[in-house]
C-alpha cells in the first residue's frame, strides 16, 4: 500500500519460513517499510497489490476463485529460490508490461531492454524491444526472451548492461 508517498508492506506475526526470509532480504529497502500488525487499517491509502507466499494447493485455489469473481491481473507461479508459490493480485492494469508502455509513452524512449527470472516477467517481456531472461529463473520463460543470459548471483544484469553500452558506442564511433 502507498501511504504519503512511501510504500508499506504489513505483515502478520505468525509467518511462514519463507515469508520471513523474504521481509529479512527486502527490509534494508529505503523505498518499502514492513510494518508488522495484527490490525492492519486502510483509511486515505492506496492498495497496489497483494501478494502471498505459501504452499501450491492453497494458493491455487485461491487463485481459481479470484479469476472466476474479479477482473484483476494475477500471477501464480513457483518461487525458483525455494519450494514455495507466488500469488501476486494487482488492478488490471498495474502489469510490468503496462509499465513498459507508460515508460515508452512518457518518456519517449526508443525502446525498453528488460531483465527478469521468472512468470510474473512475462508481460514485461513482451512489450519490451529486448528481453533477457537469467540463467537461473524459470525454465518456462526461456521462449519469451531475446536472450538468456548468466545467474542472478553473478552480476549477469549489469555486465550485460555494460555489453549493451559499449555496443552502442562502438556503433557511434564507427558511424562517426
Amino acid at each position: 500500500m502507498e501511504e504519503n508517498n512511501q510504500f508499506k508492506v504489513y505483515y502478520k506475526s505468525n509467518q511462514s519460513s519463507v515469508i520471513k526470509d523474504f521481509i529479512t532480504s527486502k527490509k534494508n529497502s529505503k523505498a518499502i517499510e514492513f510494518i508488522q500488525s495484527s490490525n492492519i487499517k486502510f483509511n486515505n491509502c492506496k492498495i497496489h497489490s497483494i501478494f502471498t507466499i505459501g504452499k501450491q494447493e492453497k494458493l491455487r485455489d485461491a487463485n481459481k476463485f479470484l479469476n472466476s469473481k474479479f477482473n484483476l491481473s494475477i500471477d501464480f507461479y513457483h518461487d525458483i529460490y525455494n519450494d514455495s508459490y507466488w500469488l501476486e493480485i494487482n488492478p488490471l492494469k498495474a502489469t510490468k508490461g503496462q509499465a513498459v508502455l507508460l515508460l515508452k509513452e512518457r518518456f519517449e524512449f526508443d525502446r525498453i531492454i528488460s531483465f527478469g527470472d521468472n512468470l510474473n516477467d512475462l508481460s514485461m517481456f513482451h512489450r519490451s524491444d529486448l528481453s533477457h531472461g537469467m540463467s537461473s529463473g524459470n525454465l518456462k520463460i526461456r521462449s519469451h526472451v531475446s536472450k538468456i543470459i548468466g545467474t542472478n548471483d553473478e552480476d549477469s544484469v549489469i555486465k550485460e548492461i555494460n555489453c549493451i553500452y559499449l555496443e552502442k558506442n562502438s556503433q557511434y564511433k564507427e558511424i562517426s
